[in-house]
C-alpha cells in the first residue's frame, strides 16, 4: 500500500493539532488515512508492479484475457492470400490496466500438457520485427498509458500459461496530486467529526470553518473527476472492436 499522507500533513492543512486527547483523536485520523490510501491503491491511481504474471490466451470475448483477430483478403497477392491489418494483430489485455511499461515478456508455445518453455520477446515500435511486441497507447496529460500488448509474430497458441510478463501498471498520477487528494479528504473527515461533536459547536455552513469545508469539498470533487476521466478513457479505449 502506498503512503500518500500522514497526521502532520492533515494538521498543516487544517492548522489544528491532532492528538490522543483531541476530537477526533489520533487513532481515528490514522484509520481515515489508512482508508483513503487503500482507496487510492484499489483504484490503482499511482504506479504498481505485476511480477511474472502468467496469462492465458483465449479466443472468446468472455475470456479474461483474449485476442482480437481479423483476416482481410489481400487484393495485391495471389488468390487465397491475405494480410492482417496492424489494428487487428494479436492483442493481449493483462490482468491490470493501464500499462505504464513492460520490464520483460515471454511466450510459451509448448503443448498444454508439457511444462512451459519461455521465449523472450522484445519491445519494438515497428511491425518488421517478427519476435517483438509493442503497446497500444493513449495520450494522457504528461505522457501516455498502454491499453494492450500487441504482438508482431505468428499467432500464439491458445490455452493457459501462454504469456509471462513483468510490467508496471496504474493510472500514474503524480505523488503531489495523490498527496493533496488524500490529505484533503482526511481533513474533510476531521471537520465533519468536529461538527458532529456536541462539545465542539462547529458550524460547517458559515464562517471560517464553513468556508474551509466548502473549499476542501470542491477540490476533492475536482480531483475525483480528474481520476474518473482518465479511468473512463482507458476502459473505453481497450475494449476490442471485433473478435472473429
Amino acid at each position: 500500500m502506498g503512503e500518500y499522507t500522514n497526521e502532520a500533513k492533515v494538521e498543516d492543512e487544517l492548522q489544528t493539532e491532532i492528538g490522543s486527547g483531541t476530537n477526533p483523536n489520533r487513532n481515528a485520523v490514522d484509520r481515515w488515512i489508512t482508508q483513503v490510501e487503500a482507496e487510492i491503491d484499489e483504484r490503482t491511481l499511482y504506479q504498481y508492479t505485476a511480477t511474472d504474471e502468467v496469462d492465458a490466451v483465449g479466443t472468446r470475448p468472455t475470456d479474461m484475457q483474449y485476442w482480437g483477430r481479423m483476416w482481410w483478403p489481400n487484393p495485391f497477392s495471389s488468390p487465397g492470400a491475405g494480410y492482417l491489418p496492424s489494428f487487428y494483430r494479436d492483442v493481449l489485455y493483462p490482468s491490470h490496466l493501464p500499462i505504464i511499461s513492460v520490464t520483460n515478456l515471454y511466450v510459451n508455445d509448448n503443448v498444454p500438457s508439457a511444462e512451459p518453455t519461455w521465449t523472450q520477446l522484445y519491445e519494438f515500435a515497428t511491425e518488421d520485427q517478427t519476435s517483438s511486441f509493442t503497446l497500444d497507447y493513449i495520450g494522457v496529460a504528461g505522457g501516455r498509458l498502454g491499453t494492450g500488448v500487441r504482438f508482431y509474430r505468428n499467432w500464439l497458441k491458445t490455452g493457459s500459461s501462454r504469456v509471462k510478463m513483468t510490467y508496471q501498471y496504474g493510472y500514474a498520477f503524480s505523488t503531489d496530486i495523490l498527496e493533496e487528494y488524500a490529505t484533503k479528504k482526511v481533513a474533510l473527515q476531521v471537520l465533519r467529526s468536529k461538527a458532529a461533536a456536541e462539545d465542539m459547536a462547529i458550524d460547517l455552513s458559515t464562517g471560517v470553518w464553513g468556508a474551509l469545508y466548502t473549499q476542501l469539498d470542491a477540490r476533492i470533487d475536482e480531483l475525483d473527476r480528474l481520476f474518473k476521466g482518465r479511468e473512463k478513457l482507458v476502459k473505453r479505449t481497450h475494449v476490442p472492436i471485433a473478435i472473429l
